[in-house]
Order: structure tokens, then sequence, then C-alpha cells
């Protein structure tokens, strides 16, 4: 994400929140960031990157024990797996 400084007038506490409310709203906006501050931005959802396999435990003395291991669909889809969790992580 490149650089971006907030251009607005300082937040002096409350005397002048109102007035600061606004631009700093779109400053968060334009720069990708209000999602994160709404919570609306979710870490990068594994399942769309990986196939799940469910295997029986082979040191596993109960039939019924399972291993869960997750293999990427693709090394382009781990690749983009990676940058977006990096993407997220940084923001």
């Amino acid at each position: 994400m490149n650089s971006i400084r907030f251009k607005g007038e300082p937040l002096k506490g409350y005397s002048n929140y109102l007035k600061w409310l606004p631009n700093a709203k779109i400053f968060l906006e334009t720069g990708g960031y209000i999602g994160f501050i709404n919570e609306i931005e979710e870490y990068p959802k594994r399942n769309l990157y990986f196939n799940r396999k469910e295997v029986p435990k082979k040191d596993s003395k109960d039939s019924t024990e399972i291993e869960v291991t997750f293999e990427p669909i693709s090394l382009e889809y781990l690749l983009k797996f990676v940058e977006a969790t990096k993407e997220f992580e940084r923001n």
C-alpha cells in the first residue's frame, strides 16, 4: 500500500471531533483501512485456497480418530493465500 498522510486538522480532543471525523473517515476509506476498523475484513478463508483431507490416524488404536490435513489446490493458490494473509496482517 502507498504511504498516505492524513491532511486534515489534527484531533484536539472532543472540541473538534465532529469537524475532524468526516475527513478521518474519508482518509480511512480511501486508504483501505475502514474494513478492518469496522471488522468487515476477515482473515483469508483457508478453504478457498486449500483442499481438506481427512485420513485415519496411523498410530491410533481407535479407528474413529482422523487426521485432518490441508493441501493447496495449486501452487498459484498457495501463493495467493500467502499474499492475502500478509496483506491482512500488514493492515
